[in-house]
């Protein structure tokens, strides 16, 4: 290239990971990655803080107008996220691209009644920009093989591009924590946003059994959401909330570095990813991991690096964690395999991949 290129990322999800969790990490790890292979990155955003479901989807939308009403000649290369850039005027469409790190109309499934059709009407939106884009870049293949099932999009105008980590950020911060468990305590940790298809409630019934079984354990839930609340009676109605405990949403890195440094095991059950980098941090953190094989996460959970049950096995789930909790040779050497494994798995080489597509397929007016 002649010149240092251009990208606009757009998305109408405010930079905040208790909002906007995956969605909002993976942009900053694509900006991130972009400015190390040298490219100027501006991640285009909202500032508004959403008070329910609902209003989220409003302001997102509000934004989607302010979005279509930007000039971005100054810009290279648009990719929108999702539905956002839906909106946008024919005359971008030529540096136009879209990047989907989940399908709403996939998601559909687990949800009903007001929220069903609120994201059946996002979903809609999310077809029309997929649709309009040159290419969509997804981040599995069972994301790539939804895309064409659903939304009908050529395999060809589809690019997979496994997600990243900063590995040497999250050393930094894992290493600036003095671990002072309790040596009789075994401590689970899940890190996610509270909707239905992260299979919580799942775990949750897990750990109270698998208490009979283990007194020692504990279970720490890091995020909060729209199920969070019912997901608290479940805990209270199973008389679990001595060693399951809700610790919110956090912002702050190195909080959230303090409790992968305290784990013994990851488990999040989710019956739905698209890729899963809380699953990356856990490995970055040398923790195993307990899942279910479902949906893209056996892409990233290997038999080297964690236990996979069938969808909905509890019985698995229990007898995972404690296989993990008590054979502690087997969960070292699964946690240095996920070490390994996380390290490859960069922010820069996930640009690169990026990047490689876009100057391939740019319009003549592209920078080269």
């Amino acid at each position: 290239m002649s010149e240092t290129a251009n990208i606009a990322l757009l998305t109408s999800w405010p930079m905040d990971v208790r909002i906007g969790s995956g969605i909002v990490r993976m942009l900053q790890g694509f900006c991130e990655g972009f400015k190390q292979n040298g490219v100027h990155c501006q991640i285009i955003h909202p500032h508004f803080t959403p008070g329910n479901e609902a209003d989220l989807h409003s302001l997102r939308l509000q934004f989607n107008l302010y979005l279509s009403q930007r000039d971005y000649s100054k810009f290279d290369f648009i990719i929108g996220s999702d539905f956002d850039g839906f909106l946008l005027p024919d005359r971008w469409l030529d540096r136009y691209y879209a990047v989907n790190g989940g399908l709403l109309a996939d998601l559909l499934q687990f949800e009903k009644g007001r929220n069903a059709d609120l994201l059946r009407e996002l979903a809609e939106k999310e077809k029309r920009n997929i649709l309009r884009a040159q290419l969509v870049f997804v981040p599995s293949q069972y994301s790539a093989q939804k895309l064409q099932h659903l939304y009908g999009i050529s395999r060809e105008r589809i690019c997979v591009v496994p997600l990243g980590i900063d590995f040497e950020y999250w050393q930094k911060l894992l290493r600036a924590v003095h671990r002072t468990n309790k040596v009789h305590t075994k401590r689970i940790l899940c890190v996610a946003r509270h909707y239905v298809r992260k299979g919580i409630d799942d775990l949750i019934r897990a750990v109270q059994q698998l208490h009979d079984r283990l007194p020692s354990v504990r279970l720490d839930l890091v995020g909060d959401g729209p199920e969070q609340e019912r997901l608290k009676r479940l805990t209270y109605t199973l008389r679990a909330e001595s060693y399951i405990h809700f610790e919110g949403g956090v912002k702050d890195q190195k909080k959230l570095a303090a409790y992968y440094r305290h784990a013994d095991v990851f488990c999040l059950p989710s019956y739905h990813e698209t890729f899963g980098l809380v699953f990356l941090e856990a490995m970055a953190a040398a923790l195993p991991v307990v899942s279910y094989a479902s949906t893209s996460i056996p892409e990233v959970v290997t038999p080297q690096t964690g236990m996979l049950c069938p969808v909905g096995d509890l019985s698995c789930l229990v007898n995972s964690l404690f296989g993990l909790l008590m054979a502690e040779n087997n969960s070292v050497q699964m946690g240095r395999q996920g070490r390994k494994r996380a390290q490859e798995m960069s922010w820069h080489k996930t640009a690169k991949h990026i990047l490689n597509a876009l100057y391939t397929n740019a319009a003549p007016g592209a920078k080269s």
